[in-house]
């Protein structure tokens, strides 16, 4: 039997909510989490530490450099999911900042 990957949406930009909603719709994917923005750090770690989703899909075009803590945070946990950085940039100077810090993979509309 093939489970579905599970995934945490914190996405708070409604343009790549709105994309990534659509990209989602027709997948076996099965969201755990969403939620618009991290909020308090504490509870979101336990949140990750008790869903366990595979991926966290986070939008960075909010968050404040530097990500290294966030993404350490995230990974360190239990779950150690994999972080997939949402932006509405494409310049190269945010992609990179964002991948030496950690991520995954880096999504952009």
């Amino acid at each position: 039997m093939t489970y579905p990957i599970t995934l945490g949406l914190i996405v708070g930009t409604k343009e790549l909510h709105q994309e990534l909603q659509a990209c989602l719709k027709d997948t076996p994917a099965r969201i755990l989490l969403e939620q618009a923005e991290i909020g308090d750090w504490t509870a979101f770690l336990e949140k990750i530490e008790r869903l366990r989703p595979d991926v966290l899909l986070i939008d960075f075009t909010r968050l404040r450099e530097p990500y290294d803590e966030l993404i350490a945070g995230i990974k360190g946990t239990s779950a150690g999911p994999s972080v997939v950085a949402l932006h509405t940039s494409s310049e190269p100077e945010t992609i990179l900042s964002v991948i030496r810090a950690g991520a995954d993979e880096y999504l952009y509309p």
